[in-house]
């Protein structure tokens, strides 16, 4: 998982890379689990199941 953390102290520091087991233990409980999802125009999101929603 990559994630642009604007809370960075430097440019060159605001990307991050995580597991997701790790991401997901840091991020859900802080944030509730809300994203943004930053795609290519034209490219769908895939559609959610009650196994990866």
């Amino acid at each position: 998982m990559i994630v642009n953390d604007s809370a960075s102290p430097t440019d060159a520091a605001v990307k991050h890379f995580y597991d997701r087991e790790e991401f997901e233990r840091t991020w859900l409980p802080a944030s509730g689990g809300i994203v943004y999802v930053m795609r290519p125009v034209g490219k769908p999101t895939p559609s959610l199941t009650a196994n990866n929603s």
